[in-house]
């Protein structure tokens, strides 16, 4: 997760874009200057393996076994999964109704980022409070 968060940091943040990652990749619909349907495109792919990478992380740190496994990780993965989607929705309808225009975008795309972290904070806090 923290490699892709500075590829994401390297490439979204300062926009960095080495020659080296400019690919022709295939696309259903892009548009820049031009609408594109169906068709290979050059693209800078820095942003998008990064964003994989950030996921990917997230996915075996979550879905990764516990050293000492417990009967409750596995029912408090659930939850903390339930939660999380519950918090970010709840979030992404507060910043819709309070914030307008590109605001809600740039939110929309923040919120999706931040689901694994709640999902990894949420956890261990459950862990404890099934421990008690």
């Amino acid at each position: 997760m923290a490699l892709g968060l500075v590829g994401l940091y390297y490439f979204v943040y300062h926009g960095n874009k080495p020659d080296w990652l400019q690919w022709n990749v295939f696309t259903f619909y892009s548009k820049y200057i031009h609408s594109r349907f169906f068709t290979f495109i050059p693209n800078n792919q820095g942003d998008e393996i990064s964003t994989l990478i950030y996921f990917f992380g997230a996915f075996l740190v979550f879905f990764s076994a516990e050293k000492k496994a417990e009967s409750f990780h596995i029912p408090n993965k659930i939850k903390s999964l339930s939660y999380s989607a519950l918090i970010i929705i709840v979030l992404y309808v507060l910043f819709v109704i309070f914030f307008h225009g590109i605001a809600v975008v740039i939110v929309s795309l923040s919120l999706f980022y931040f689901f694994p972290v709640v999902c990894l904070v949420l956890f261990p806090i459950l862990n404890k409070r099934s421990q008690k």
